[in-house]
């Protein structure tokens, strides 16, 4: 009777833990090292995404895959679901392939007086403007583990290096869901989140036909955990792009999430 007992509170207190909520906070640092404090709000399968001096409440539904901003001044929402980003893909594409034909019309007179290098040049341009998925800077960055480990605010994380051709570009250290105390539900819902997120701004950006980004899928690139610190290298110096400042796990209000049903 008694073991029975224990294992009833065991298993209480362990379902507890499994469904507490999670608030994360990073510093977002600019290129002139100004900072800005992020913060990701965690609960049943939404993420809200606060950023601090903005008057705009941000909220990443999992189950519903949408992402909604609310105007908090005007009340107006804007939203981002597949169907309003493959809608906003094909008007950028088009413009881009309208551009391409301008290019194409105006190198046609130039390739007479072009050298082999130029002639080079000027055709991985309109590659890139033809097929920016294939083309372009994003097409050579690597990701790489490494055997380096750092601890920050106390949660030791993972350092893998990202490259682009021969250069060294950042140094992202992720923490294991486990490290950060995350319930198995939240640790996914903030993955998806960052999924989510950079699905929506590489889609938009190649289908402009710009290919220079460094964002990393981090489910692509097998790299498990949770960014909490990112540092950007450059030839005049290392700088932070983002660090974690404070965790907690514990109970959030459910009214956090709550928005209005129209859209923009």
């Amino acid at each position: 009777m008694m073991k029975q007992f224990f294992a009833t509170v065991i298993l209480l207190i362990t379902s507890q833990i499994s469904q507490a909520d999670a608030t994360l906070t990073v510093k977002i640092f600019d290129r002139q090292d100004n900072s800005q404090l992020l913060t990701y709000y965690i609960k049943d399968g939404k993420v809200r995404i606060s950023e601090e001096g903005s008057k705009r409440t941000n909220i990443y539904d999992e189950t519903e895959q949408h992402f909604l901003s609310i105007d908090q001044a005007s009340g107006n929402i804007s939203r981002i679901d597949k169907d309003i980003l493959r809608q906003r893909v094909e008007t950028l594409n088009k413009q881009r392939l309208e551009k391409l034909t301008e290019v194409e019309s105006g190198l046609q007179e130039k390739l007479q007086t072009m050298d082999e290098e130029e002639k080079l040049i000027a055709e991985s341009l309109v590659n890139q403007l033809k097929y920016p998925e294939f083309y372009g800077a994003h097409t050579f960055i690597k990701v790489k583990p490494t055997e380096k480990s750092k601890t920050i605010q106390d949660i030791p994380c993972q350092v893998y290096d990202i490259t682009r051709k021969d250069t060294q570009l950042k140094q992202i250290c992720m923490a294991s869901g486990k490290a950060l105390g995350l319930s198995v539900k939240d640790y996914q819902s903030l993955r998806n989140f960052y999924h989510f997120n950079y699905s929506t701004q590489t889609q938009l950006l190649l289908a402009m036909g710009k290919t220079s980004f460094t964002h990393i899928d981090y489910e692509q690139e097998n790299m498990p955990g949770i960014p909490i610190e990112v540092i950007s290298l450059h030839q005049e110096g290392n700088k932070t792009d983002l660090l974690l400042e404070s965790l907690s796990i514990k109970p959030i209000d459910k009214a956090l999430f709550n928005h209005k049903t129209s859209k923009k």
